[in-house]
């Protein structure tokens, strides 16, 4: 088998951690199980809040493997709250309709979404809501490459979160602020923001959790597109030990994928296989196509 060819991906292509969903250990079974609990609770509740709430779960719960069907929840969980004037259950529901619009890379709708949802969170003053709705526009247009505009939000964010010591919030968007610098090749700029806002969990150690893995898989992917290897394979080790807490299959199959990239930059080839063929078994069982894709073309390029 011929592995002197390969040359590692600049980073994982299926990923940069933006942030968007703080939800589930995504294994096929256990997602399928789950939005099936939730349809026999909806089919029994005469409750709208109620129904919004699991509108919204069973939404949220298809958004890495059939967001088009989430869609379709998310549209009825708009139409209930609507209906019975639920001004809080509407502007939730917007924003769920958002991610799923922006999961499908459908911005202008994605942006409409969380135009609206925001708008309704400002009419009735819920302010942190209001600004984590503000983030995720941020990043629309940071999927759209209108840079300076995502910029000039997530810094507007970023002084709420200041103002109001949210360090969990300020830390996501120091990731936000770090993927930008990334997108646009300003590497060091990135890994500057990322240090930034793991240096505010670990002074803070009771609230690492997810952000904390995601800071550190983007600073291995920034420092991989350097081809620090060494740094890299320390930064997603890192997020996997931290994970090991939460126990969120989508983190850790990432970190699998980046590791089988990593490992090959390191010319330890066979490792870089064996990472490889898990990533692509975990993200079957996440039903995650994408992933999958990604991590079978990667390693056949390992092939060459």
């Amino acid at each position: 088998m011929n592995y002197t060819n390969y040359i590692p991906p600049i980073f994982y292509k299926a990923f940069l951690f933006v942030i968007l969903f703080a939800h589930f250990s995504f294994a096929q079974n256990q997602t399928e199980n789950k939005i099936d609990s939730l349809k026999n609770q909806l089919s029994q509740t005469k409750s709208p809040q109620l129904k919004n709430q699991l509108l919204n779960s069973i939404a949220i719960s298809y958004i890495y493997s059939f967001p088009s069907e989430g869609i379709v929840f998310a549209e009825e969980a708009i139409k209930i709250s609507q209906k019975e004037n639920l001004l809080k259950e509407t502007a939730m529901s917007y924003e769920t309709l958002g991610k799923l619009y922006l999961i499908q890379l459908n911005y202008e709708k994605s942006k409409q979404a969380f135009i609206q949802s925001a708008k309704i969170f400002h009419e009735i003053k819920a302010l942190n809501s209001y600004w984590n709705v503000r983030r995720q526009i941020g990043q629309v247009h940071y999927e759209m490459g209108d840079y300076p505009k995502a910029i000039s939000i997530y810094f507007d964010v970023l002084k709420y979160y200041e103002q109001t010591k949210n360090n969990i919030g300020k830390a996501t968007v120091l990731n936000n602020i770090g993927v930008l610098f990334h997108r646009q090749n300003n590497i060091p700029k990135a890994i500057e923001y990322y240090q930034k806002g793991i240096q505010l969990l670990t002074q803070n150690k009771g609230i690492k959790g997810e952000i904390y893995c995601r800071l550190q898989t983007n600073m291995g992917l920034s420092y991989s597109s350097l081809q620090h290897y060494s740094k890299a394979k320390d930064c997603f080790l890192n997020s996997l030990k931290e994970n090991e807490k939460i126990d969120n299959l989508y983190i850790y199959t990432i970190n699998i994928g980046n590791l089988a990239a990593t490992y090959a930059g390191l010319k330890d080839y066979s490792t870089s296989e064996k990472y490889f063929k898990e990533a692509i078994e975990k993200s079957k069982e996440m039903n995650n196509f994408q992933s999958i894709a990604v991590n079978y073309g990667d390693l056949g390029n390992l092939y060459l």
